[in-house]
């Protein structure tokens, strides 16, 4: 099978008044996270639910789209918090019946370039660090934000300071 494409991946149908099968119990509009949460959470008490979205495709912003060979997150990038046994993690095996597949995060999950800067988001000791900034010279990370902002007003002198602290 090739690669999918918007229209072949469409949930449900499209809107039309005659379509409905009223009454309903409870109309959501909106089919983000939080309106297919809601809706399936409803659902499961035994209520009738309709939820509507303009969008081809339900998820709101869980979505990601390809355009030039590039893949774009338009949301969610990560869940955390879902390792071990928590409120959140038992709150997704309930609403998937326990089908998700999840995957641990590296180390470093996300790399910004900004001119010759680098930011990073990871983890440093078992506890998240974001950002911290890696010099492009040296590549040294830095952790603490006096040190990255001491770092970017020696570098842009000649400019506004990054920060007032």
């Amino acid at each position: 099978m090739g690669k999918l494409k918007p229209s072949t991946i469409r949930i449900g149908r499209r809107y039309r008044a005659n379509r409905l099968d009223e009454p309903y119990d409870a109309v959501i509009i909106g089919s983000g996270i939080g309106g297919l949460t809601t809706g399936a959470l409803l659902s499961d008490m035994g209520w009738k639910v309709c939820v509507l979205e303009q969008h081809y495709t339900a998820g709101g912003y869980t979505h990601s789209y390809d355009r030039n060979g590039y893949e774009w997150d338009v949301g969610v990038h990560y869940i955390g918090d879902v390792g071990a046994k928590t409120r959140t993690r038992m709150m997704f095996d309930y609403l998937s019946g326990g089908k998700l597949k999840w995957a641990p995060m590296d180390d470093e999950y996300d790399r910004f370039y900004v001119g010759d800067r680098i930011f990073n988001a990871g983890m440093r000791g078992g506890k998240a660090q974001f950002p911290y900034f890696v010099d492009p010279n040296t590549r040294e990370a830095m952790y603490e934000s006096d040190d990255i902002i001491a770092y970017l007003e020696e570098r842009f002198a000649d400019r506004t300071p990054v920060a007032n602290h």
